[in-house]
């Protein structure tokens, strides 16, 4: 009610221009374990490719991911909403793009990917494309380890397929819900999530009216005081009504030391 209210007020037409005015956020960030200085790694997420606008500005985020020239570009989640042919032709349109990138391409699933119903197309579709999916799987890049964590909400995740010793000091954890940085062990370097999207319908000054279940603490932005050091993206895409308020469209560019 109260985001309805808000874009009410400030009219839909506002609001839907604002979803999609994408920002490149480029935090440089020192963390307490980390061995790999320089890494530049990109990371976009959360694009809900329900319709030829919403897939269009997916593309749109990824080729401005490229033109920061990172080593790396990291997909967090929340591809689909639903079964549709319709998305599942969009999701093959956005990966495709990925095969313009210079860099390593990986992705994670998200809990919406899950709630689609189209989990075997989702697979299909990231087999026939350049972006290597991680389910529970490592990704060792330049003496980095990531551990790419399936999505809590879908009781896929699992932390312990990457046990102190076996990876490298700098470890990057990727998973879909940020409140879950709260199992994460503590050799983490890292942890990057979407799934909050900011709020997506902010009063001003960014203040979340309402978050979805595990991204009710840590909503945007870096914490380096959470169990682990975690940074959070306002995502991409929208859910519900495609529009955003004082809360733009991220596309995020780290750099680690």
């Amino acid at each position: 009610m109260g985001s309805g209210m808000v874009v009410g007020a400030a009219s839909p037409l506002f609001g839907q221009y604002c979803a999609y005015q994408l920002t490149v956020e480029r935090p440089k960030i020192k963390l307490p374990k980390w061995d790999a200085p320089g890494l530049k790694l990109g990371f976009i997420t959360d694009f809900h490719l329900t319709g030829r606008s919403q897939t269009e500005r997916a593309v749109r985020s990824a080729r401005l991911t490229f033109a920061q020239k990172p080593d790396l570009i990291i997909l967090g989640g929340d591809y689909l909403e639903h079964a549709h042919e319709s998305e599942i032709k969009n999701l093959k349109a956005f990966l495709e793009v990925f095969n313009e990138s210079n860099c390593p391409v990986i992705a994670i699933m998200g809990n919406h990917d899950y709630w689609s119903n189209a989990v075997p197309d989702v697979f299909e579709s990231f087999k026939k494309s350049p972006v290597r999916l991680l389910r529970n799987e490592l990704y060792e890049f330049q003496g980095v380890s990531i551990a790419g964590i399936d999505d809590y909400i879908d009781r896929k995740s699992d932390f312990k397929f990457f046990p102190a010793g076996t990876v490298s000091k700098s470890l990057i954890a990727v998973l879909h819900e940020p409140d879950v940085v709260r199992w994460q062990p503590d050799h983490v370097s890292l942890q990057i999530s979407g799934h909050s999207h900011g709020g997506q319908v902010c009063l001003p000054f960014g203040q979340h009216i309402h978050t979805p279940r595990w991204a009710k603490d840590y909503i945007s932005g870096y914490y380096p005081d959470a169990k682990v050091p975690l940074y959070v993206s306002r995502g991409v895409g929208t859910t519900g009504i495609d529009a955003r308020l004082f809360c733009s469209p991220e596309v995020t560019v780290f750099a680690l030391t």
